[in-house]
């Protein structure tokens, strides 16, 4: 018997294109252009390295981030055991 959670592929986490996304035409070019395909992978650039890409301004930066709280889930912090 297959229980949920158990005996099951593990299923990747969805990957969102830039493309996709409802970005400005001139934000998705930068960002590819930038070797930045989808949200995880920008996801792990700071602020101040997407705003170093050209053509890649504040409201994209902060439009970004709005994008990443809304489809990357955060994994809760755990606290060692004292």
């Amino acid at each position: 018997m297959i229980q949920p959670g158990r005996n099951m592929p593990h299923q990747a986490a969805p990957v969102h294109f830039i493309a996709d996304l409802p970005l400005p035409r001139r934000a998705i070019n930068a960002l590819t252009r930038g070797g930045i395909f989808t949200l995880e992978e920008a996801a792990a650039w700071r602020d101040e390295e997407l705003l170093s890409l050209p053509q890649c301004g504040p409201a994209a930066v902060a439009k970004l981030r709005v994008l990443m709280d809304h489809h990357i889930p955060v994994e809760p912090e755990i606290s060692p055991c004292a």
